[in-house]
């Protein structure tokens, strides 16, 4: 029973794992920069850059997953 237990808690860390994964790639295919989305296409480019920096997008992708899913 307790190895039944201890099986389906490991898969469902899996799971979710894989759901996040799939969330966040999904979430950066789509063309539209959220930045952009956010505060407007008509807006300079050092105030983009300094969103974008405070924001974390201007990391690595993998760095950007481990703050997704630690600030999930």
């Amino acid at each position: 029973m307790i190895q039944y237990i201890c099986k389906r808690l490991a898969m469902s860390v899996f799971a979710l794992l894989g759901i996040t994964l799939v969330t966040f790639i999904l979430l950066n295919v789509i063309p539209s920069d959220p930045i952009l989305v956010m505060i407007g296409q008509e807006t300079e480019s050092e105030i983009v850059e300094r969103l974008r920096a405070e924001l974390g997008m201007d990391r690595p992708l993998a760095v950007q997953y481990i703050s997704f899913v630690r600030n999930g």
